[in-house]
């Protein structure tokens, strides 16, 4: 079931564009509210589609993806072309080259490299792009690995059966850990010490949540 949870949710978001249901009212007033404002102290977008809170990821036609990317449906902010230096580890499972799904999608903004008001194909404005803390650049090494295989003969884990708040990533052959894995984009305040949490870290409850120790 955990496989299917980050589809789910965000297949959610985007039916939400239709009102305030769903996960737009989770948004509304959060650091992801690039509309509203709120506790986002990063932009507020001015360009089209400046009333509508969930345009600004997804969109219900012509999003910038392509191909089947379910982690991400309709997503509508141009990603990024940056090249990543990634976390490596000889203890831990395969590692992409790069950042894939739904981890990609969170760095088409957290990067840096792209302005936060690229929709729909545009440009967006150069100088309105991601700072202060929830900026992580395209050095990934001193961050959690992403777009990282979740090998249990690789690494102390649990099973993925046994998850209660962690989701991990499956492309019909492996699961793997991405940015959606600890961090729910819609959610915010989901837990105490949450910045989109899916689990507090109090007592280290986030690790324990995928680490076995």
């Amino acid at each position: 079931m955990n496989r299917c949870i980050g589809f789910l949710a965000g297949l959610a978001f985007v039916l939400a564009s239709a009102g305030t249901a769903f996960g737009q009212a989770d948004m509304v007033n959060t650091p992801h509210d690039l509309v509203g404002g709120g506790a986002n102290t990063f932009i507020t977008i001015t360009t089209t589609p400046a009333t509508d809170l969930c345009q600004i990821c997804h969109v219900p036609h012509a999003s910038q993806t392509t191909g089947n990317t379910p982690e991400v449906p309709l997503w509508n902010h141009t990603l990024s072309s940056a090249s990543y230096s990634m976390y490596t580890s000889g203890t831990i499972g395969t590692i992409k080259a790069s950042p894939q799904g739904v981890s990609a999608a969170c760095l088409s903004c957290h990067d840096g490299s792209v302005a936060l008001d690229a929709l729909g194909g545009a440009a967006g404005t150069a100088a309105d792009t991601i700072t202060g803390t929830a900026w992580l650049g395209t050095d990934l090494r001193d961050d959690h690995p992403i777009s990282v295989k979740y090998d249990l003969a690789a690494t102390d884990l649990n099973t993925v059966a046994s998850l209660t708040n962690v989701v991990v990533y499956n492309d019909g052959t492996d699961d793997w850990v991405e940015c959606g894995s600890c961090h729910d984009p819609h959610n915010w305040g989901a837990v105490a010490d949450s910045t989109f949490l899916r689990a507090t870290r109090a007592a280290s409850g986030l690790c324990l949540e995928c680490h076995n120790k």
